[in-house]
């Protein structure tokens, strides 16, 4: 899996990139939070095999400065991320 960001336009935030760069399809549960408002909120995402999946405004949460993102797959360990 790889994590990346992108811009939106408009001022709508960031939005989170995942790539699967295995062969089998990948089921992600992802886990946003906002600490200095005490938000969160977690998305359930599948991604196919070689497929770009993305989170943000369009899902219903735009990256800001200082928001967390945790991501978990069962039997592998989890990744967290911070947006500085």
């Amino acid at each position: 899996m790889e994590a990346s960001f992108r811009r939106e336009q408009g001022d709508r935030g960031l939005t989170l990139l995942l790539t699967n760069k295995s062969a089998r399809p990948l089921s992600l549960e992802a886990t946003v939070r906002r600490p200095r408002l005490k938000q969160s909120k977690t998305f359930q995402l599948e991604v196919a095999p070689g497929a770009t999946s993305e989170l943000g405004y369009r899902q219903g949460w735009s990256f800001a400065s200082g928001d967390t993102v945790s991501l978990i797959h069962e039997g592998y360990n989890a990744w967290d991320g911070l947006i500085e």
